[in-house]
């Protein structure tokens, strides 16, 4: 109903009402002959019940009390109880306020029977009021104060103490009111969910809460600090719900009031988390939304890649709440309170490319939520020359895709730092040559980027372990115009083991690789760019210049290319060329790469490069157990003195690929016995063969009998074996022993000892196996090292005198008793094969040796082992 057509009813009701006062004003009527006379708002004599609530009616029923002062809110109607008939009430303003010079009257009678009483009763209508404070009420001789007030219905809704505007459903919800109203005043707590509707009243688990015609009581009690008494809010639709509260005026003392609309969004009643990007560049901000229920403690956590995730201190909820967990590695995890809107959000971060699961957990419900998010590349793209003279400005310039500042390195040393991104993504930046370091000399340079924030050190020094945004190479050209660099794969090779030589130099030119020593130096033809079969191929010492028609021929076969000087090849686009050679003996090489710009047919040295090659006999030595126990792992382990890879054969076939070189020269890898071909036969000799090559090179396979190997150890296999031996032959109560031995072909041996009554009596540590506490069931791990193991041993005060039984098993190679097929002897596998465990207790010595033997040593085809003892026990 509208405001305009609620008043309208207002004005139909009033004549009803105030027949309703009738029986106040009988009532007045009587005790006006009382002989006290006193204040008199007696309007809380007539409430009356509406759906379950005591509630006002719908006047404020006063007597005009000499001294009184009664409350009058500006909207309630009054009913004056002792006014007779043709008297005028007069309502002033008191002087010398902003109320003076306001003035109201009511002489307006209606008069009615009551039990055949004629009844007349004057009223006022506060509505017309505006000004509020004290004002005077005069009627006849009778005078009091009444003070009039704004009615006011102040709405929030919250979550503990905090104001809110989502809620995750599930959550109690406070209608926080502090409102002037009388409790006993009806209102509605009106509620519009989603879908337009209004919810009238709510039910769970047998609970009825109502919103509609309640008491300010009930509205006051929903915004209670005790959960029990706010709103459940459990089962509710997702979406908007407007709130508000209105006034049941008829059971409001008359008042006809609306409070401001709150809106509420509600989320899922559990954990939720979202990012506002799935998708990303490095170092990009992405802010985590997580959505959950007050007051539970939510751990999100990053659960892949977390060494490169970076949730940012200090924006957002972060800053309060977080509590970092994983100490000097990066804060991608922590514990956080929920607030009460059930929604708190995070910025993070991340360092790397990859895919990223973030995950929130509940850890009062174990409800939990992840979202990936999907990271690309920081990237820097250079605008630059591919050349310069030395003696120009260097000038930078490029774009980024991330970050706030770029350092700049030059052949992995910083050169520049600081140079700031703009908004648009990009930068520029000068430096002189030949002053910056590595623009001194003709040849290429890398050029690298990296980029940072703002708040992130800047780069400096060598950056060689540091993985660049993007680079750029360029060539440093001497007075001539030219430029030229080499390297090699490897400066230390073996004997016949194949380098790669690598050239930069400026595209276009041409230029030659040539070797000091071509009787041994072969360049292996039809590898990376020595390819073609025409002008590719010197046949003469090198000097300032080379006549290309004289000094350089065809070669189109491997034949053709022995006892050469060098090679010949124009520059392609990317500036790069790429030659294989070996060496047929041992000794020092000189390399020598030449630039010899695009002169035709006389060719101009503009620039060169030279390197040494170490070229030894290849040699591979072994450290390795001499014997080994079949079950065991064959640790591969020595050094090799040429090399990226060795491949390894046991008698002549190959059983293992790959294992990387380390710069020492060092390498180690395991091979699992009997596994491994040629590991699983007892009381055998068996050769292990190292082959060393370089990267790029294919791996050997299957039969290497024909290879000559670069190294080789033996390997005796034997099968596993157990030993034991005691410290003592006696021992006395309150005293302690060990048992020690090795194990061979086994991570762990298991000690059993057994009192002398068997497993009814009382052993050295009864409390060991539950309901037999003759028996003392104990382990120890074996020695990685030296396949030992220890156990020391107590003997409990109260345990039986005598001679005991003490067992030692291992469960071999295969890690588990044969006959239990389980690594645990007296567990689930034991009672499922020989009963109940306690029926041990009826046992003696003899017989339970005899179960354990038949679980374990004396199954078919079992790898177990068993030692038996004995050691007595004095009183």
């Amino acid at each position: 109903m509208n405001r305009a057509k609620k008043m309208e009813s207002k004005r139909r009701w009033q004549k009803a009402i105030i027949g309703i006062a009738i029986a106040a004003i009988m009532l007045a009527t009587l005790m006006a002959m009382a002989p006290t006379v006193s204040a008199k708002d007696i309007t809380s004599n007539y409430l009356t019940t509406r759906n379950g609530y005591q509630v006002n009616p719908a006047f404020v029923l006063i007597e005009i009390t000499e001294g009184d002062t009664d409350t009058i809110k500006i909207g309630q109607l009054i009913i004056f109880a002792n006014a007779k008939g043709g008297d005028t009430v007069r309502i002033t303003g008191i002087p010398d306020t902003n109320r003076d010079g306001e003035a109201f009257s009511a002489s307006t009678f209606v008069t009615e029977t009551e039990e055949g009483e004629p009844v007349d009763i004057l009223y006022f209508d506060t509505t017309s009021m505006s000004r509020t404070g004290p004002y005077t009420v005069i009627c006849g001789a009778l005078s009091q104060a009444i003070s009039i007030s704004n009615p006011t219905i102040p709405l929030e809704l919250k979550v503990g103490p905090n104001v809110v505007s989502t809620i995750a459903a599930g959550n109690p919800l406070r209608i926080d009111c502090p409102t002037s109203l009388d409790s006993n005043d009806c209102v509605d707590l009106l509620i519009i969910d989603p879908k337009g509707r209004q919810v009238k009243t709510w039910t769970l688990d047998g609970k009825i809460q109502k919103f509609d015609e309640i008491n300010v009581a009930q509205l006051m009690e929903y915004g209670s600090t005790d959960p029990a008494k706010q709103i459940d809010t459990t089962d509710w639709i997702l979406g908007t719900y407007r709130f508000s509260v209105v006034t049941e005026w008829e059971n409001a003392r008359g008042l006809d009031l609306l409070s401001e609309t709150k809106t509420l969004q509600v989320l899922k009643g559990e954990v939720d988390i979202d990012v506002d990007m799935r998708d990303v560049v490095e170092l990009e901000p992405v802010t985590v939304t997580m959505a959950g229920i007050y007051g539970h403690t939510i751990h999100v956590e990053s659960t892949a890649g977390r060494a490169f995730v970076e949730f940012e201190e200090g924006p957002d909820d972060f800053a309060a709440t977080y509590d970092r967990k994983y100490g000097n590695s990066g804060c991608y995890g922590f514990d956080v309170v929920m607030e009460g809107d059930g929604q708190m959000q995070f910025p993070v971060r991340f360092h790397d490319t990859g895919a990223y699961e973030i995950e929130a957990t509940d850890l009062a419900t174990y409800d939990e939520d992840a979202v990936v998010v999907i990271v690309s590349g920081k990237e820097v793209t250079f605008d630059m020359p591919s050349t310069i003279a030395i003696g120009e400005n260097l000038t930078f310039k490029g774009s980024a895709n991330a970050g706030d500042y770029i350092d700049i390195a030059i052949d992995d040393y910083i050169v520049k730092q600081s140079i700031p991104i703009a908004e648009d993504g990009t930068f520029e930046a000068n430096l002189p040559t030949p002053v910056t370091p590595g623009t001194g000399s003709p040849g290429a340079i890398k050029i690298e980027a990296f980029i940072r924030l703002a708040d992130e050190p800047a780069f400096s020094g060598d950056v060689s372990d540091v993985e660049d945004a993007g680079s750029a190479k360029l060539f440093m050209q001497n007075d001539a115009g030219g430029g030229i660099d080499i390297a090699a794969s490897d400066a230390n090779i073996g004997k016949n083991e194949t380098i790669i030589i690598t050239v930069d130099a400026i595209a276009g030119h041409n230029v030659s690789v040539t070797s000091a020593d071509p009787l041994h130096t072969v360049f292996e033809y039809n590898r990376y760019d020595f390819t073609g079969t025409s002008n590719n191929i010197i046949i003469r010492v090198p000097t300032d210049t080379l006549s290309i028609p004289a000094d350089i021929e065809d070669c189109d076969s491997q034949a053709d290319a022995m006892n050469i000087h060098g090679v010949w090849k124009m520059m392609g686009g990317d500036g790069v060329r790429k030659f294989e050679l070996h060496f047929t003996d041992v000794g020092t090489y000189k390399i020598t790469a030449t630039d010899y710009g695009t002169g035709y047919p006389t060719a101009t040295r503009l620039d060169e490069e030279s390197i040494e090659i170490i070229v030894a006999e290849k040699n591979v030595t072994f450290n390795v157990h001499s014997i080994v126990v079949i079950g065991d792992r064959i640790t591969i382990r020595g050094t090799a003195n040429a090399g990226d890879y060795i491949d390894i054969a046991i008698d002549d076939y190959i059983v293992y690929v790959g294992i990387p070189i380390e710069a020492d020269g060092t390498f180690e890898a395991d091979l699992p016995t009997p596994e491994t071909r040629g590991t699983g036969a007892l009381g055998l000799i068996i050769r292990i063969e190292a082959f060393t090559r370089i990267a790029g090179e294919p791996p050997l396979s299957g039969d290497v009998s024909g290879v000559e190997d670069d190294g080789y150890a033996e390997v005796f296999l034997v099968g596993p074996w157990l030993t034991a031996s005691l410290s003592t032959d006696t021992v006395d109560l309150e005293d302690n022993f060990t048992i020690s031995g090795t194990a061979s072909g086994s991570d762990f041996v298991d000690i059993v000892t057994v009192a002398p009554r068997g497993g009814a009596g009382r052993g050295i540590n009864p409390a060991s196996v539950p309901d037999v506490p003759g028996i003392t069931y104990d382990s120890s791990a074996v020695s990685d090292i030296d396949d030992s193991y220890l156990k020391e041993l107590y003997v409990d005060e109260d345990a039986d005198t005598g001679k005991y039984l003490v067992v030692v098993l291992s469960p071999g190679p295969n890690g588990v008793y044969d006959e239990l097929n389980s690594l645990d002897l007296f567990g689930s596998a034991f009672e499922a094969g020989y009963g109940d465990i306690r029926n041990l207790g009826a046992k003696t010595q003899e017989q339970i040796l005899a179960i354990i033997a038949d679980a374990t040593v004396d199954a078919a085809g079992s790898d177990d082992l068993l030692w038996v003892g004995t050691i007595v026990i004095k009183g």
